[in-house]
């Protein structure tokens, strides 16, 4: 839908981002790098040698991927887009592809800790409960590479402030509920529990972000802060910081 029929700020009202869900820079295991900054040193060392997949064209792990091209100033890494993440996995891990930029789960954390895949940086602000020995790759030395969904609960606009209050409370203590929380964590998932991160306010962040503008090969992105602008309840945010 290039022009959907509604504005996202100006017709909906955000109640509570429920969690984050960032993304992962994974490498196959014969890629001789063991961190972030190896990565990219090889990358830049030999370019056109490198390609990454993702679940995709388009979608959350093909922008990161791009994010990270731009970022580290390698155009040459080719994308390889596959029909969701599971396939793209699972030929990481055969070694038919050398890197990969999925999101972080029970699966892709069994084959790091296999030794099948190396997992070198997470894309999320901070460490993650599911792999908190995992480092972001802000920790890593590569400023802005911060790439995520959110997920969040919204209303249309003119929901009275009270009634938003009370949902906001209500999905608060449901999210702090441990029992809850386990099945998001385990799928990677960072559980929100700040009031204070206000979801318009969140959504308005990631739209005033600058977007990716590169075309990865072999499909193009499209560029533009329209990539950005839809208000759907999972909202994707990569972008500079």
């Amino acid at each position: 839908m290039a022009r959907p029929p509604y504005d996202p700020l100006r017709d909906f009202v955000g109640i509570y981002i429920l969690c984050l869900s960032p993304n992962s820079i994974v490498v196959h295991e014969s890629v001789p790098a063991r961190t972030l900054g190896e990565l990219i040193a090889y990358a830049k060392a030999n370019p056109g040698k490198l390609s990454y997949g993702s679940a995709g064209a388009g979608t959350m792990t093909n922008l990161t991927g791009e994010l990270f091209k731009q970022l580290i100033g390698a155009p040459d890494i080719v994308h390889i887009p596959y029909k969701g993440s599971a396939p793209g996995v699972a030929d990481l891990a055969s070694g038919h592809i050398p890197m990969m930029t999925p999101n972080l789960g029970g699966t892709l954390i069994d084959l790091h800790r296999a030794g099948k895949v190396r997992i070198l940086a997470v894309t999320a602000r901070a460490r993650l409960k599911i792999a908190p020995d995992i480092p972001t790759a802000l920790e890593a030395g590569l400023p802005g590479m911060v790439a995520e969904n959110f997920n969040g609960l919204f209303a249309p606009a003119g929901l009275p402030k009270p009634i938003v209050e009370r949902f906001a409370r209500v999905t608060h203590a449901l999210m702090a509920d441990p029992e809850f929380q386990k099945p998001l964590i385990v799928s990677g998932f960072e559980v929100n529990l700040t009031l204070s991160l206000e979801p318009s306010a969140h959504a308005l962040c990631c739209l005033a972000r600058q977007p990716i503008s590169e075309s990865s090969s072999p499909t193009k992105l499209r560029s533009g802060p329209k990539l950005y602008g839809r208000p759907t309840s999972n909202r994707s945010s990569a972008l500079r910081y």
